[in-house]
């Protein structure tokens, strides 16, 4: 009786098979693609340096520089929001921006609804962004 993979093990694969399949995509759509990470990315930055600030005058921290004597716990938990807040804001707008990009190539149909959800919360790409003649992994 084979094992099960663990969470972790199939977190990387999913993310190993996903950048595959993008280098495996025509020109065209690699860029779109790549150019909504980017987006998405930055547009999390964009949200997140005001998080970083608000959550800072949240807890009582100082936003200069200043001994951490007394407030060793609030800086504590001001860390451990903004690296849990890292992974959720950057993947929020990038999933925001497929969604919106979906939605768009839906509009002109250029992508039918399962693909755009696919596209949009699996990162699985239409079979017609790849080269003719491609074959994709399972």
């Amino acid at each position: 009786m084979g094992s099960r993979p663990s969470l972790l093990g199939r977190f990387v694969s999913f993310y190993v098979r996903s950048a595959v399949e993008t280098r495996q995509l025509t020109p065209f759509y690699r860029r779109l693609t790549t150019g909504v990470a980017i987006l998405g990315t930055v547009l999390g930055l964009c949200l997140l340096i005001p998080y970083m600030a608000w959550s800072r005058t949240a807890l009582g921290l100082p936003l200069g520089e200043a001994s951490l004597d007394g407030i060793r716990l609030q800086f504590l938990c001001w860390i451990l929001g903004v690296l849990m807040a890292i992974p959720i804001f950057f993947i929020s707008c990038t999933v925001l921006l497929a969604g919106l990009l979906s939605m768009f190539l839906r509009l002109i149909g250029r992508m039918s609804r399962d693909e755009a959800i696919r596209y949009t919360f699996l990162s699985r790409y239409p079979d017609s962004w790849f080269p003719s003649g491609h074959r994709r992994s399972p």
